[in-house]
This record gives structure tokens, C-alpha cells and sequence, in this order.
């Protein structure tokens, strides 16, 4: 079943978001690691605009996603320290923010165009290169506005 959280030694996709106040700017950040490599063959960072700490974490799996079809992956283990995402995802929870069912149908999309996914929640600890990467997404913009 698609989202099963089981370890298959796929390419490993984490991702993560970030907000400076919630609301306000958003950044995405996403690595990924073919299957059996310790060095990551993608390191993602970009400024997803104005929004909160959940929309930031969906853009990160949607900025992901998006760089696993376009490298022709067919299926990925994606690991996020979002139990939100992680659980909507999974459809433990339903998604009833307006706002986020925007995020939610779209990463819906990217998934089916897999072959197969699992996700699973990680600590915070476990995703710290994804949030560094999604902090200079926030920076990226922050910067220029500041110049």
C-alpha cells in the first residue's frame, strides 16, 4: 500500500520547511540520497514565499517530489519531521484547513505519479540538514529584500 512506512532501501527523500513567525516568509528544503549512497546526489533550497510552518512543510515535499520525477525515480522513502504532512499523507488525519488542501491535492498528484512511496515521521534531530537547507530558502529572500 502507497505511504506504508517500511524501510525497502529506496532512494531517501527528507524534507523539511521553514517559517520566520507563522505567519510570514517560507522556506523549503530537501536532500536526497540514492539508494545505497551516504552523500547526498541532491541538496534543495528555496524561498517558498509567504505562509505558515505547515504550507512551508508542504512545499518542501512538493520541491522534493518534484526533483525525484524529474530524475525519472519511480520510488522513494521520504522522511519529514512534519506529523502533520506525515499523518495527512498517510490519511490518519483529514486535511481540513482550506489553505492546506491546496498543498495536500498537489503533493497528491506528485505521488501518484510514482511507482510507490512510503513516509515516515522522524525527530526534529534526524532532519536538521533539511531544515538548514530550508532556513537559507527563507535567507535567499530575506536577504535581497534587506539589500
Amino acid at each position: 500500500m502507497k505511504g506504508q512506512n517500511i524501510s525497502l532501501g529506496w532512494p531517501r527523500l527528507y524534507c523539511d520547511g521553514a517559517c520566520l513567525g507563522n505567519p510570514g516568509p517560507t522556506g523549503a528544503g530537501a536532500i536526497l540520497y540514492e539508494t545505497g549512497k551516504d552523500t547526498p546526489s541532491l541538496e534543495l533550497s528555496q524561498y517558498t514565499g509567504e505562509g505558515t510552518n505547515n504550507t512551508a512543510e508542504y512545499s518542501s515535499l512538493i520541491l522534493g517530489l518534484e526533483k525525484c520525477l524529474e530524475k525519472g525515480i519511480p520510488r522513494v522513502q521520504i522522511y519529514m519531521d512534519s506529523q502533520l504532512v506525515v499523518r495527512h499523507i498517510t490519511g490518519i488525519y483529514r486535511v481540513k484547513n482550506s489553505r492546506l488542501l491546496h498543498f495536500y491535492r498537489k503533493a497528491q498528484t506528485l505521488l501518484k505519479k510514482l511507482e510507490d512511496f512510503r513516509i515516515s515521521h522522524i525527530p526534529r534531530e534526524e532532519n536538521q540538514e533539511a531544515d538548514c537547507l530550508a532556513g537559507m530558502g527563507i535567507k535567499k529572500r530575506v536577504s535581497s529584500v534587506l539589500l
